[in-house]
């Protein structure tokens, strides 16, 4: 499932770009904002390229940046949400950020570390496995 959104996502940041270049602007900046709704670590370029065709500044990256402080889990916390949808999103959210400014390498501890937050052990274990 995941490879078919990669697939999708491709697509969409191609389609975009393609759209752009012959002048379809607004077109284009649809198609890049759709693909950016979905996790950019699946865009299949660089998070930019799509960012500049979505007209996106960098007020999404400070979005996720801030989810993942103490104070955007507090904030999570207090509007009811379950902390292990908590621990899931940051996970997310780290995957995002290290797409664009960082490794896996960078964020593959706490990435383990969310998801045994979230009762997913197997998941953590998986994420943390070495060859």
């Amino acid at each position: 499932m995941i490879w078919a959104n990669c697939i999708f996502l491709f697509l969409k940041r191609t389609i975009s770009i393609a759209i752009s270049r012959v002048g379809r602007t607004s077109e284009a900046k649809d198609a890049a904002r759709m693909a950016l709704k979905s996790p950019w670590w699946t865009l299949g370029c660089l998070y930019q390229e799509v960012a500049e065709v979505a007209q996106w500044d960098d007020e999404q990256i400070e979005y996720v940046k801030e989810k993942v402080t103490e104070e955007g889990r507090q904030e999570d916390l207090k509007n009811g949400k379950a902390p292990a949808q908590i621990a899931l999103d940051e996970a997310a959210f780290l995957l995002d950020l290290a797409s664009i400014e960082g490794t896996w390498d960078d964020v593959v501890e706490r990435i383990s570390e969310c998801y045994r937050e979230a009762g997913l052990d197997d998941i953590a274990n998986f994420v943390l496995y070495k060859d």
